[in-house]
């Protein structure tokens, strides 16, 4: 308290003016005992970036949303909401950054392993959910967002060369987060039924998962329910990858499951870890983002055994030490009161109701939809529209196409081909993706825009 006494009563003119009578003597004896003129300019470095980011460029989803505000283009590439956060979690969120409701410390560090009430609910969560008993110390590790969940794993687990399986379609962060730790990716892609307009129906195939699991491979990232498709894996499906994984017996297994909340058609989330013999083999990641509507907010967190949260934990206390407190006290309020009401019930209901409005919608433009089972997105087939697109040998259909709908109809996309390796892009380039978590009025707008196709 001294100290800061000290620092409001100084004069914050004089200590400016101190500053600059100390810097330019400093200067200016410096330029005099040297050959150095004050107006000769520095030189700039010769920086190199590092390789790992050599391919690394500007994203799509900043480039189109830029491109929607240029054109006054309804956003429908952002996989962010557009309304405001609920009304509970508003007032937690007031509340959690009150000293005299939380306390003081709640402006403090917490532990690297989290905040003790956050913990302890998401033990309290899980352990129904898991069927298994849990550790809120050991068994627990809060990050900075899903995002950062899996950066931490591989931080923990790969060395370099290592490699991670996942399936393609994914989740566009996963290959540069792998690339970024000097990991190897390896895909496996999921195929979509000729027949069929539903994600549901888009398979994978056993053998060739099987065939891309080598010495090297660390991790198997399975996500669902599933980004971009929006697929939720059955458990037969999952029983099948479980059996695949217990014939390597040093596979970890990444469970992203951030859109666990958000499953439509009365189906069911099966959790890799409830599997026979899969608890002690899995991460489990999921974040407060999508469920509660606050991606800013940016909180996560990994369950899974002792053995493998513990080096987690050792190397994300180098990362980013700890989450904001008082966001931690925050999630926690809000899953303790979320689970006391229908809200899980009626956020999935709304969402559905999006879903089906915008998939009516693109159908009827001519944008033949892949219906999802979960999540935020649609992907779109546009072939119908292809024609309309001047595209050189060189250019990517889904990109031109996004740019023509957004200059030509005001409604910004996302091009498929960011979501699929380059092997696949051949396949996605006839595909965008539309984000549906929107208000009724951005969604009606949309919807009138793509009428006119």
């Amino acid at each position: 308290m001294k100290s800061a006494r000290y620092f409001r009563s100084f004069p914050s003119r004089q200590v400016c003016r101190s500053r600059n009578v100390i810097t330019t003597s400093f200067v200016r004896a410096m330029c005099q005992s040297s050959t150095i003129t004050p107006t000769e300019p520095l030189k700039r470095p010769n920086v190199q970036r590092a390789d790992r980011i050599a391919s690394f460029s500007p994203n799509a989803f900043s480039h189109f949303s830029f491109l929607a505000e240029e054109f006054k283009a309804v956003n429908l590439a952002q996989g962010a909401p557009d309304w405001d956060i609920p009304e509970f979690v508003q007032r937690i969120g007031r509340e959690s950054f009150s000293s005299s409701f939380a306390g003081p410390t709640i402006h403090q560090y917490s532990s690297h392993i989290g905040l003790p009430a956050l913990n302890n609910v998401l033990v309290k969560i899980y352990e129904k959910l898991l069927n298994h008993s849990l550790d809120p110390v050991h068994d627990v590790l809060i990050t900075n967002g899903a995002q950062d969940a899996i950066v931490a794993i591989l931080q923990a687990f790969l060395n370099p060369g290592d490699e991670v399986v996942y399936m393609d379609p994914f989740f566009a962060a996963y290959p540069p987060m792998v690339t970024l730790v000097s990991g190897k990716s390896v895909c496996v892609p999921l195929r979509q039924s000729s027949k069929s307009l539903f994600a549901q129906d888009w398979t994978i195939d056993l053998k060739e998962l099987d065939d891309a699991i080598t010495d090297r491979t660390k991790i198997l990232i399975l996500n669902t329910p599933h980004n971009p498709t929006g697929k939720v894996f059955s458990r037969n499906e999952l029983l099948a990858i479980a059996k695949i994984v217990r014939r390597h017996p040093n596979l970890i297994v990444l469970s992203d499951e951030v859109y666990e909340n958000l499953v439509f058609d009365n189906l069911e989330h099966i959790r890799f870890a409830t599997l026979p013999d899969m608890f002690d083999r899995t991460l489990t990641v999921s974040s407060a983002s999508k469920s509660f509507s606050c991606t800013g907010w940016r909180i996560g967190w990994i369950i899974g055994p002792k053995d493998l949260i513990n080096p987690i934990q050792l190397a994300h206390q180098w990362m980013s030490f700890c989450s904001a407190v008082p966001l931690q006290q925050a999630v926690a309020s809000m899953l303790e009161e979320s689970l006391k009401t229908t809200y899980f019930d009626d956020l999935r209901h709304d969402f559905q109701q999006m879903r089906d409005q915008l998939c009516n919608a693109l159908q009827s433009a001519g944008i033949v939809p892949v219906i999802p089972s979960s999540g935020y997105f649609i992907l779109g087939d546009f072939t119908k529209h292809r024609n309309k697109l001047s595209i050189s040998p060189n250019e990517r259909a889904d990109l031109e196409f996004c740019g023509y709908l957004t200059r030509e109809y005001g409604v910004a996309a996302i091009p498929a081909s960011e979501f699929f390796s380059e092997e696949s892009h051949q396949f996605a380039e006839r595909f965008t993706r539309y984000s549906f978590c929107r208000t009724e009025k951005t969604l009606n707008e949309a919807c009138k825009r793509l009428s006119r196709l």
